[in-house]
């Protein structure tokens, strides 16, 4: 006798769920981490960027090139919580704000960049040392980064294979 089979059973409809569930999970999952190395692939870039700007200038004298930075100088790092780790005494911060149109295309200019979005901070006391930090950093699961070496050490633990 031949059964007629015409439908699903209650069996091939729970595996068919559980499946989608699991290639749902390992979707979202997926994105969260490619979220995060976008957002550490960015910073990277810009900071490389903007190290390699401030380097090139220092072709110019001490003086000119405190000139070409001077948009927004700080003595210290106390108008930012965030950095205030970072502060150390008798050093030179500039802020670079490419946020603020009014000045944007004029650093952009300046330091020959282009698509440059966040604003930093950079600290040229030691122009063979120089420091660049991310003005509101970079936020990965717990933590945030601000320090051009935090982010560097990121970016190359995420993107290294070891």
């Amino acid at each position: 006798m031949k059964k007629n089979e015409k439908g699903i059973t209650l069996i091939q409809v729970v595996i068919a769920v559980v499946m989608l569930t699991l290639i749902a999970s390992f979707a979202v999952l997926n994105s969260n981490d490619t979220a995060v190395e976008t957002r550490i692939a960015k910073a990277y870039n810009e900071i490389i960027e903007v190290k390699k700007a401030v380097i090139e200038l220092k072709m110019l004298d001490e003086d000119e090139l405190k000139i070409v930075l001077s948009g927004d100088k700080l003595e210290n790092l106390d108008e930012y919580p965030n950095l205030s780790a970072y502060n150390k005494p008798d050093q030179e911060y500039y802020v670079l704000k490419f946020e603020n149109e009014d000045k944007k295309d004029m650093l952009l200019d300046t330091l020959e960049l282009r698509n440059i979005e966040n604003n930093y901070i950079v600290n040229i006391k030691d122009i063979e040392n120089i420091e660049v930090f991310l003005e509101k950093g970079v936020k990965v699961r717990n933590e945030v980064f601000y320090s051009d070496d935090e982010i560097i050490e990121k970016y190359k633990n995420i993107f290294t294979a070891e």
